[in-house]
Order: C-alpha cells, then sequence, then structure tokens
C-alpha cells in the first residue's frame, strides 16, 4: 500500500524527512550527503492534514529548516523510537499517544 492509499485510508501518513543519504551505522550523528523529501509539496497537495510528529530530534530539525520554525501546522517533537534513546517505553508511549487527539 502507498502512503497515499494510506491517508487515503484512515488520514495518517508515514514519511521520513530525509529522502535518502548516506550512512555508517544507526547513529543519525553519521549522516551524510541528506536529501529532503518533499514535504512542503506533500502538505500543500493535502491541506486537511492537521498536525505534523517528528520522531527524535534529528527529524524535527529537519523538518524546521525545511518548513521554517513558524510553520502553520502544529508540529510536534516526539521521543525517538531508537533503543538508543535512553527514555523508558512507558514515557515514550505516553508522548507518542498524543498522536490520538489527531486522527480522525
Amino acid at each position: 500500500m502507498t502512503n497515499r492509499a494510506l491517508y487515503l485510508c484512515i488520514h495518517f501518513v508515514l514519511w521520513d524527512v530525509i529522502d535518502s543519504c548516506e550512512r555508517k551505522g544507526s547513529l543519525d550523528s553519521e549522516i551524510r550527503n541528506e536529501e529532503a523529501n518533499q514535504i512542503a509539496e506533500l502538505l500543500e497537495e493535502h491541506p486537511n492534514i492537521k498536525a505534523i510528529f517528528c520522531n527524535g530530534g534529528k527529524s524535527y530539525k529537519n523538518l524546521q529548516k525545511l518548513l521554517g520554525k513558524n510553520y502553520k501546522l502544529p508540529v510536534f517533537l516526539l521521543p525517538s523510537t531508537s533503543p538508543l534513546h535512553t527514555v523508558s517505553f512507558e514515557k515514550k508511549l505516553e508522548e507518542w499517544k498524543r498522536i490520538l487527539e489527531f486522527l480522525v
């Protein structure tokens, strides 16, 4: 199922801010030569998107570079789902539940 098909069914899209990059290992600090996804175009094509949720700081910082800090939609920084992130699962779950407020 494509992102578009998923969006049309449940009004939820999961899409990376980075389209492609080079990286040794799994650390965000090792990301090089990154190319951004066309987030602004996605949002223009789907004006009924209500919020953006970022999985960790790297995603959040990259999104701010793409859209600017004063973008019209609410943007939420959620704790990374990476097991390297030291926040407990319970704390991550509580913060990630914020998404439920925006689901149709």
